[in-house]
């Protein structure tokens, strides 16, 4: 049975149930409780070592989408529209898929099958085989970057489930490059931060996609030294080195967002070299060859809160000696937009909630990790994407997603006072187990997360993913087929500050308690609710324009005035 709500009418449609509330622009929706069984991987293994011919000139971009391998537990799968990430290469429809059967191992899809790459470590989870976490309960995929010139793709996991604490997850970031070399970083959990913080912790992998499949290259294939920035542009340019993480030169413009004149010289052979400068801003890029112009190049950039970074890749054989010189293009460059720093949160003498800059920065959703304080931090391993700022051209005001919250979200205003609506929580007892299920009760964010799905001057949607468990992890709503309730929360934020909340919670029971909205202030060390809060914060109405104000100056209304039918806050 399929039932629709809308206001206070009922409709029956079809054989799924479905709820639509209309408050404050939000909606919600149930769906019955589906399962995810054991897969039978496609078949294929990573190849060799050695270089070999390269079959690409051309990513086809990142995508979030939903790959469908035909078996019949994909329909129970409780997952929305963007649960698997694609990567297009070439014009043949060759594609690296991180797809939820394997765990979001990834594995490359060609006319000639499917090769998977190779596991980093030993894992041990709920499932079998490539299928570990047998519905994906930790494992998850995000894109951190996707332009013409590179393609990078995180996938975050716990190994062994027995040892599930937040220093034991581990990091893979698969950096994809339009000639299809891949570098695969893998950053695995530690006993101490200083461990996992050591440089010589992280493992770097070598591969090259083509159309035969995967082969592996040897894991330190570029001299160090090899592009080097003339030495009398020094003073403006910052030569940072090859980072062998990502594959990449590194530059920087010694101010940011202010692009300028960048020549350098190959002293060894190269083969199709990336360049990134940070700071470089906006403007279009010319690239030369030898004192002449070049368009065999591919160029993107990276969004940061606090400003523009230029990805080069360049297409070719670099002899020792050739001459590459990298310019902005006049007129191209937009004013300067550099959103002021933040105060060191380490500095203070309490913790105090993590907070941005007092004025304005770029529209759009950037992916950073917010510092808190050091002690709760030293735990964590995450790199340089773990949480989301979305941040607004006119306004200090900021939406926050936030491991320290779990993920849900807040909004948050120039005096770092934040404000959250609440999620879905449900009651352990209607499903037989204690305490109230909610991803507030999921202090480590086991089984919550956050992605970027779009992020234009348009327009910007973040799609938040979480269980509602209790304290003791455990789901709610677990039914036949072993799956508990799911949470897809997607949030479309527009540059004015309006933002939209649509909600499905993927549910067997959805005819037990699920409250879904809760207006949550948060305050900093010796602050209290009256301190935030107007006496008159509270007005409802209904969708036929009836309207009421409700005033707590003399405390809480009695339940009396609040009549039935008003569900607009």
């Amino acid at each position: 049975m399929k039932i629709t709500y809308r206001s206070s009418k009922l409709i029956h449609r079809g054989p799924w149930l479905v709820g639509t509330v209309l408050l404050a622009a939000t909606s919600l929706a149930f769906i019955p409780g589906r399962a995810l069984a054991e897969s039978p991987a496609p078949s294929g293994i990573a190849a060799t070592t050695g270089d070999c011919e390269r079959t690409y000139t051309r990513l086809g971009g990142a995508f979030y989408t939903r790959y469908d391998s035909g078996e019949h537990w994909e329909r129970y799968a409780k997952v929305g529209p963007y649960a698997d990430v694609l990567v297009a290469l070439g014009d043949d429809g060759d594609r690296l898929v991180f797809w939820r059967g394997a765990s979001y191992l990834p594995f490359f899809e060609t006319a000639a099958g499917k090769t998977f790459f190779d596991p980093s470590q030993e894992v041990s989870g709920d499932g079998e085989g490539r299928n570990f976490d047998k519905m994906n309960q930790h494992s998850h995929v995000r894109i951190i970057e996707d332009s013409e010139a590179r393609v990078i793709v995180e996938w975050r996991y716990i190994p062994d489930f027995e040892r599930s604490g937040p220093e034991w997850w581990t990091e893979e970031y698969f950096a994809i490059y339009p000639d299809g070399s891949v570098f695969r970083t893998i950053m695995r959990g530690s006993e101490t931060h200083a461990e996992y913080e050591d440089p010589s912790h992280p493992i770097v992998r070598r591969y090259l996609l083509t159309d035969g499949g995967i082969r592996r290259l040897p894991d330190t294939p570029v001299d160090i030294a090899a592009l080097a920035v003339d030495r009398g542009l020094l003073e403006r340019i910052e030569d940072i080195g090859f980072n062998r993480l990502r594959g990449h030169f590194a530059l920087a413009m010694q101010s940011n967002g202010v692009a300028a004149a960048i020549g350098m010289t190959a002293e060894s052979d190269i083969i199709n070299p990336s360049i990134v400068v940070h700071g470089w801003g906006d403007a279009a890029v010319r690239v030369g060859l030898n004192g002449q112009a070049s368009t065999a190049f591919r160029s993107g950039t990276i969004e940061r809160m606090d400003g523009t970074d230029l990805v080069l890749w360049l297409h070719g054989e670099f002899p020792a000696g050739s001459r590459i010189s990298v310019e902005p293009l006049e007129g191209t460059a937009s004013p300067t937009t550099v959103r002021a720093p933040v105060r060191d949160p380490y500095a203070s003498e309490v913790p105090l909630l993590p907070e941005g800059s007092s004025v304005p920065g770029r529209f759009g959703a950037y992916y950073t990790t917010l510092k808190y304080w050091d002690e709760w931090d030293r735990p964590w391993r995450v790199g340089d994407s773990a949480d989301i700022v979305v941040q607004f051209d006119q306004s200090p005001d900021r939406l926050v997603f936030w491991r320290g919250t779990t993920y849900v979200p807040h909004w948050v205003n120039e005096r770092n006072i934040w404000y959250g609506n609440e999620f879905c929580e449900r009651r352990g007892r209607d499903s037989g187990i204690d305490g109230l299920c909610e991803p507030m009760q999921d202090h480590d964010s086991r089984f919550s997360r956050v992605r970027v799905i779009d992020s234009t001057p348009a327009r910007v949607v973040v799609h938040w993913r979480y269980a509602p468990t209790n304290l003791e992890h455990q789901f709610f709503g677990v039914d036949e087929t072993g799956w508990g309730d799911w949470v897809d929360d997607y949030y479309t934020i527009y540059p004015d500050e309006t933002a939209v909340r649509d909600t499905t919670l993927y549910t067997s029971k959805p005819n037990v308690f699920n409250e879904w909205h809760e207006a949550i202030p948060l305050v900093n060390p010796g602050m209290i609710p009256e301190d935030i809060l107007e006496p008159r914060t509270l007005a409802m109405a209904n969708a036929e324009g009836h309207t009421r104000s409700y005033d707590f100056t003399d405390g809480f209304p009695p339940n009396e005035t609040f009549e039935d039918g008003l569900n607009i806050l």
